[in-house]
């Protein structure tokens, strides 16, 4: 997989299969309480060294959709700058910045 990404970073050779078990079961058993939890969870996972475990980071962060707003936006930069991936990068800007910004310009946008 890191030859095929052609990165130096380390996989455990998780296929998605593997990790959508490993995030379901994430998901249940540690939702955050508060926004600072939800941050916390975020960034413990995205600093371990393994590609796949900045990949759950990202579906923790996606999994709370109530903690994807203009005030989680300097949490996505974060991820954006840290690590600059194309893989990783488009699911941020599409999954998480993306939707926030969409939202923002539906409640901007004049009726007519």
């Amino acid at each position: 997989m890191a030859a095929y990404m052609k990165t130096d970073q380390p996989f455990y050779g998780v296929q998605k299969a593997g990790r959508t078990l490993i995030y379901r079961e994430m998901i249940e058993r540690f939702p955050p309480r508060d926004r600072d939890e939800y941050r916390e969870a975020v960034l413990g996972l995205w600093v371990l060294p393994h590609r796949e475990q900045q990949y759950l980071a990202l579906a923790y962060a996606k999994a709370f959709p109530e903690y994807v707003t203009v005030s989680s936006m300097p949490l996505c930069r974060h991820l954006i700058v840290d690590v600059a991936w194309w893989d990783l990068v488009d699911d941020i800007a599409v999954k998480l910045v993306g939707g926030v910004l969409f939202n923002q310009r539906e409640r901007m946008t004049p009726k007519v």
